[in-house]
């Protein structure tokens, strides 16, 4: 019998039958539970489903799940059987409270409601195709939050999907672009008649093994250091605001930005020191006190390129070794040494140990900066980097380089805490 009883072994016989991949997961450690992961397809990749109950499997067992694929990217499914696509969809503003009272028109809100007292907002076209806004089906609801393991069924009201059907759906990709166009228009409609801003639900990035992670004793210590508050004003938004990766990618640059001013004068400082050391300078040599001016006058913001400063600030603050270990996990390692064009050229010559790692950092970093902040191409080869494009949903693992940039500035620019 497997672990969860009679219940894991009714799914295990369907996801055989179906040619669904499935994995037990027995409790080794106190801390860590034992669960069970379902696999669907999600385009070229598979999303992981964890159940952790019996319950949870039991409701998992009411719905055909093996009719259906997640849509990747998105917090969405398909059924080629059906001929159906659904998405859980969110405010970009305000909560799904506003959906329901101005879209669906609904106003008699107690504490329990059925998914049947909530009416759908129902739009169909002459050849059969119909799209509904509405609270999200038990297929998406028992799909998705039992994939995003966090969430269980607390929630007042249903979350609220957009649901396409009469589409003939062979493959992921169709049903992909066929969710993309139909929503984009649908929400840009809604905007405009509503004024309520909505999109489609993104997946988060999950970190490998997130599940299977050992609970460690972490001991706290009493705070020696103070931070700057105003660098980690900046901090503390990047971390609020990971729906959005461009705005947190930003954000995260804005702390190194921070101090750019401080470590261009401890730079220059270095190289004065240095001046004055050798045994050769003449105070009374006006040659002399010009190469100390002049030292002055490039270490200056005004100039100083931007790119040169970030990289003056990165060799100031961050340690080589520190860096070399966080590109050690293979998936990082693989990623930043090739190229992806969706995000940018740069590359990271990790395996050249000759070559100047934070330099190569610093001018990945200053290139993506460069690709989202100005909305016009580039060059004929560069692209902008925009809302909602591949190369932003791509870009968790340079938002993770630079939030590890950002900790390290922050940290070498504390002192003392004295109160």
């Amino acid at each position: 019998m497997s672990i969860f009883g009679e219940s894991s072994d009714k799914l295990i016989k369907r996801c055989n039958s179906a040619s669904i991949t499935y994995k037990e997961n027995e409790q080794i450690y106190e801390e860590e539970p034992a669960f069970f992961t379902v696999f669907l397809k999600s385009g070229r990749d598979e999303k992981a489903i964890y159940f952790g109950c019996e319950k949870e499997i039991d409701n998992f067992l009411t719905i055909d799940f093996e009719k259906y694929r997640f849509i990747d990217k998105y917090n969405a499914i398909y059924s080629i059987n059906n001929n159906v696509i659904e998405s859980i969809i969110i405010p970009l503003q305000g909560t799904i409270v506003s959906i329901y009272t101005k879209i669906l028109k609904y106003k008699k809100f107690t504490e329990y409601l059925n998914r049947s007292d909530y009416p759908p907002l129902t739009i169909k076209s002459s050849d059969k195709h119909v799209v509904s806004i509405s609270p999200c089906s038990n297929e998406i609801e028992l799909l998705s939050s039992a994939y995003m393991s966090n969430f269980r069924h607390n929630q007042r009201y249903p979350r609220i999907s957009i649901k396409i059907e009469g589409y003939e759906i062979d493959n992921h990709f169709t049903a992909k672009k066929i969710l993309r166009k139909i929503s984009n228009s649908v929400f840009f409609e809604i905007d405009s008649k509503f004024n309520i801003p909505i999109k489609l639900d993104e997946c988060k990035q999950e970190p490998s093994h997130s599940r299977s992670a050992i609970c460690k004793d972490v001991q706290l210590k009493y705070p020696r250091r103070e931070f700057d508050k105003d660098a980690l004003s900046l901090y503390w938004y990047a971390k609020s605001s990971n729906s959005m990766p461009l705005q947190t990618f930003l954000s995260f640059y804005q702390v190194l930005e921070f101090y750019f001013p401080f470590y261009l004068k401890v730079s220059a400082k270095k190289k004065v020191r240095n001046l004055l050391s050798d045994p050769s300078f003449n105070i009374d040599n006006d040659n002399d006190i010009n190469r100390v001016l002049a030292i002055a006058e490039l270490n200056l913001p005004d100039n100083m390129d931007e790119r040169s400063q970030l990289c003056a600030t990165l060799e100031e603050c961050v340690d080589e070794s520190e860096l070399k270990e966080f590109f050690r996990p293979e998936e990082k390692y693989n990623f930043f040494l090739k190229k992806n064009k969706e995000i940018t050229d740069v590359t990271i010559p990790l395996k050249d140990i000759k070559d100047n790692i934070i330099k190569s950092v610093a001018k990945r970093v200053y290139d993506i900066r460069c690709r989202i902040v100005h909305t016009k191409n580039l060059s004929e080869t560069t692209k902008s980097l925009l809302p909602h494009s591949q190369g932003a949903k791509d870009l968790h693992q340079d938002i993770a380089l630079l939030e590890f940039l950002a900790k390290k500035v922050i940290i070498a620019g504390s002192i003392r805490l004295e109160i």
